[in-house]
């Protein structure tokens, strides 16, 4: 490297921030994972405790010392600069140019659009800013808001990964989709 630390970049739109996240999101980010009408579709565990947010943020804001990247962002509402959700590449590959996203919202702000609007901002930092040809959302299947908003972001359904994963003790099915570039950039050119 160049000898400066990589930086996770900060992602705009009209209502959001999407920034790094800060040891003082605590207690925005406890108040979204405490909820478990937030996590109980998603592969993170309910917190228990404060500690379980500050732990992991501690874990968030250390992995962004990796000198390679780590993309999870903080959504933060413009006006009141309140932490509301996170934005994330779940895994990703430079070599083949794509990424899975992921992401979460508080419940307070469900059916207002932040999680498209959000994720817009992500996809056209993979296409536009990073090269990729593709993005990946994966959701279980019984997440109706998610399969939802993957749909809105103009992603194909490409398939279920059956039982693919556990969630509190229950296999669940995945919904897989994807959207590629060269549909992207035509969605785009017919804006």
């Amino acid at each position: 490297m160049s000898g400066k630390a990589w930086e996770l970049p900060v992602l705009g739109t009209q209502r959001l921030v999407l920034r790094a996240f800060r040891p003082d999101d605590v207690l925005d980010f406890y108040e979204i994972g405490c909820d478990t009408h937030v996590t109980r579709h998603i592969t993170l565990d309910t917190f228990k405790s404060l500690e379980d947010a500050g732990d992991f943020v501690t874990k968030v804001t250390t992995n962004y010392q990796d000198e390679k990247g780590y993309y999870f962002w903080a959504i933060e509402e413009r006006s009141s600069n309140k932490l509301i959700g996170t934005a994330s590449f779940v895994q990703w590959s430079f070599r083949h140019r794509w990424a899975e996203l992921g992401f979460m919202v508080n419940k307070n702000y469900w059916n207002r659009g932040i999680t498209t609007e959000a994720m817009n901002s992500v996809i056209r930092y993979c296409f536009d800013d990073l090269g990729f040809n593709k993005v990946i959302g994966r959701a279980f299947q019984r997440n109706e808001a998610s399969n939802h908003v993957l749909q809105k972001l103009g992603m194909t359904f490409e398939g279920i990964q059956r039982q693919h994963m556990i969630k509190d003790g229950e296999f669940v099915d995945l919904n897989c989709y994807s959207l590629l570039y060269e549909t992207y950039q035509k969605e785009q050119s017919e804006k």
